[in-house]
């Protein structure tokens, strides 16, 4: 009976220790963006430096419709509203900038990053607003708390956060139909993604209960042969 309510309690603890969805939260603005910083903070990431393109910082690929950054390893890319067919960036200066208004910005992440931020201008419009999504597709819902953000003129700041590691990120407009510039940029790694370690532990205990019912196997057998 001990063995099996001790089975129980670890097989109930291990289904605690399960990951459950992530939760992601957008910020934007002077008050999202120290926001943003403390959240970082507190969660005890590593940022890197404050990038921006050109020159030995990165470099084109593909006929400019990707850009490789080379101290983060983070790619952007430049599509037409749809999400799929590519479009041409250019460099205006240490800006990158979108062919034309209303295309879709997607970049791609490295592995452990957990947060995400960056300083927006556009051009082509008088005011916008755009969308900012973690996740494999663009879709537009932009229904979350600060992920649809409105300016009319000089740098907006807009970043993620996230308690799972992602990779992907998309930015397109609402409204106004922008051509939108990326000043400059930061990611954030976390040293292991949370659900690995929570794997580990689950299985720590489960193979915690297996040692468990060997020993007590073992220990019924030597009193069967004492017997």
């Amino acid at each position: 009976m001990k063995v099996r309510t001790f089975m129980i309690s670890m097989l109930g603890w291990a289904g605690m220790l399960v990951p459950a969805h992530a939760t992601i939260s957008y910020y934007n603005g002077i008050t999202g963006n120290t926001q943003f910083n403390t959240a970082v903070t507190l969660a005890g990431l590593t940022q890197s430096a404050s990038e921006t393109f050109g020159g030995a910082l990165g470099s084109f690929t593909a006929g400019n419709t990707e850009y490789d950054d080379t101290a983060t390893g983070i790619k952007f890319f430049d599509f037409r509203s749809d999400g799929i067919t590519p479009d041409t960036f250019l460099l205006q200066g240490s800006t990158l900038e979108q062919h034309i208004g209303g295309d879709l910005l997607e970049i791609i992440l490295p592995v452990n990053v957990f947060a995400f931020g960056a300083n927006l201008a556009f051009a082509g419009g008088s005011f916008a607003n755009v969308c900012i999504e973690a996740g494999a597709s663009f879709d537009g819902n932009c229904s979350a708390p600060n992920q649809n953000p409105l300016w009319t003129s000089g740098t907006e700041f807009v970043g993620v956060t996230s308690d799972t590691a992602f990779n992907t990120m998309w930015i397109g407009p609402l409204s106004g139909f922008p051509l939108l510039e990326i000043v400059n940029f930061s990611d954030d790694i976390g040293a292991s993604a949370p659900e690995g370690q929570s794997l580990i532990l689950v299985g720590t205990g489960l193979l915690g209960v297996g040692l468990l019912k060997r020993r007590m196997r073992s220990r019924g057998v030597e009193r069967s042969a004492q017997s």
